[in-house]
């Protein structure tokens, strides 16, 4: 490939500054009120919760002083726009929320300095490292003019190593139709270090990243799209899901961030079997074999599973990415009860597949009509068996996890169902978490670490009804969960609730 790779002519100097939490900035001097800069965060630590910054004069002033800048709610692996300031000194401070108010004063600040904007270039703060200990670097980017870039295809393009394990790395470029046998070597990121900026042809491209000195790929991304003529910054860091691939990269613009996945071919893949028991299946006992022809990665054998009860997950296999076809067959009657159900498995997945069913009214002529005798009763209702495939999370937090409501209950009397996540100083309708789960639509929830007691509610008739009680008990060491509501004898009566990690641990 002929990439055209320049460095600007103007080398500029770019410093990380660590800040730890008793450490602050000097002072390099005021400027001019009529000059800007700009400033920007991105979250790079891995299990932080979303993090807000404030920025003022100064933080031992009154509080109810202006407030320069204010950025909320910024989670991993996204970043503010780059906002505009006024060049002069500030003082800094990092939060996040450990508890359900997000008032500045409720929440918990990690981190506090001093810094100053300059002119005419960006000061952007970087928080990486585990939340108990984290670093904020800040690296002062000087502003591009982009109208000769525009006017020659150009693009800006800097890497950033925060990888912890692998000092230096080498960044290779290809065309979006080419392998990494065709592709450029731009440059090596070394840790903790913003790297000069390259000037690069607009064009579609794959990221290749190696060990500094090695052709050996780590990691490939997805087609990146660099048509605009702006300043990027390729963040690389170390991967923290399932997938085999050690690193994993942001690709950040001005004004977003875009994560890619490395593209290798390892899937991860569970079963969980939510058939419930119904009286129109006499030949279904409960338990089922699952027969496929998912490749596992181990042993090139297919996944085929024996013996799964109600209620209960099956063991996780680590598989080839594919489309695959799926039989699910009652363990004692030999019943099929779905057959070849196609299963699609994408790069770095990692699925826990429910089976479920569900009752259908049959109209044979499809005239919409289910009483074609008029006497008032349905002529005729079959059981319809089905999966939902749902994403595994990766995420890991410390302060705040995941809950993914999954119901498979189908019931005619409702359509969904209301979860409540109560804690100690709540009732039911104080309760601040609740979520609304209906059949084979997971919902996703974030719960702060706490003890919650969960209810779940449906309403029949203007009436609400309890359907199930539990207790879930959140903190540093808990792992994402799904909450599987069913339709099975449970201690309030015909249904039951239960809580299932969503990452299975090495």
């Amino acid at each position: 490939m002929d990439l055209h790779v320049n460095k600007t002519i103007k080398h500029f100097l770019f410093f990380p500054i660590v800040l730890v939490l008793t450490a602050s900035l000097t002072a390099c001097g005021g400027s001019d009120d009529d000059t800007e800069g700009f400033v920007r965060l991105y979250n790079a630590s891995p299990n932080a919760p979303e993090l807000f910054m404030f920025i003022e004069e100064d933080l031992s002033d009154d509080p109810d002083d202006e407030i320069f800048l204010n950025f909320s709610g910024i989670d991993y692996e996204e970043a503010t726009a780059r906002t505009t300031i006024v060049a002069r000194r500030y003082e800094y401070e990092i939060a996040l929320q450990n508890d359900d108010s997000t008032r500045r004063d409720d929440l918990e600040v990690i981190l506090t300095g001093e810094f100053e904007v300059l002119t005419e270039e960006t000061s952007l703060f970087v928080l990486t490292g585990d939340i108990n200990s984290p670093q904020l670097v800040q690296y002062q980017i000087p502003l591009i003019d982009e109208e000769d870039d525009d006017d020659n295809d150009l693009f800006n393009l800097q890497l950033l190593n925060l990888s912890t394990e692998f000092a230096s790395i080498d960044v290779w470029l290809s065309e979006d139709d080419q392998t990494f046998n065709e592709a450029t070597n731009i440059g090596s990121a070394q840790t903790g270090l913003l790297s000069d900026n390259l000037k690069l042809d607009q064009e579609e491209y794959i990221v290749y990243l190696t060990e500094s000195g090695s052709n050996t790929v780590l990691f490939e991304s997805s087609e990146i799209s660099y048509n605009a003529p702006s300043q990027y910054i390729i963040s690389i860091m170390d991967n923290p899901t399932i997938a085999a691939t050690q690193l994993t990269m942001d690709s950040i613009s001005n004004g977003q961030v875009a994560n890619f996945d490395p593209q290798d071919s390892q899937s991860r893949v569970r079963f969980y079997n939510g058939i419930a028991i119904d009286d129109l299946e006499p030949n279904y006992s409960g338990i089922v074999d699952i027969e496929s022809n998912i490749a596992q990665l181990e042993d090139d054998a297919e996944v085929d599973i024996s013996g799964l009860t109600i209620g209960s997950t099956s063991s996780t296999f680590d598989v080839n990415r594919g489309d695959y076809s799926l039989s699910i067959i009652d363990n004692q009657s030999d019943v099929v009860l779905i057959q070849n159900q196609r299963l699609s498995l994408a790069e770095n997945s990692d699925k826990t597949i429910f089976l479920f069913n569900r009752e259908e009214f049959v109209d044979d002529d499809g005239d919409g009509n289910f009483d074609e005798n008029g006497d008032g009763i349905i002529d005729e209702i079959r059981v319809i068996y089905n999966i939902i495939d749902v994403d595994n999370s990766q995420r890991d937090r410390f302060f705040d996890n995941l809950v993914t409501v999954v119901n498979l209950i189908d019931n005619e009397d409702f359509n969904n169902i209301s979860v409540y996540f109560v804690k100690s100083d709540e009732v039911i309708d104080t309760a601040q978490n609740r979520v609304t789960g209906r059949l084979g639509n997971p919902t996703d929830i974030v719960l702060l670490n706490n003890s919650y007691e969960v209810f779940a509610l449906a309403n029949v008739d203007g009436v609400e009804q309890i359907l199930g009680q539990t207790n879930l008990v959140l903190d540093e060491d808990t792992n994402d969960q799904f909450l599987v509501i069913e339709q099975r004898p449970g201690p309030l009566g015909d249904y039951t609730m239960t809580f299932i990690d969503q990452r299975e641990e090495d």
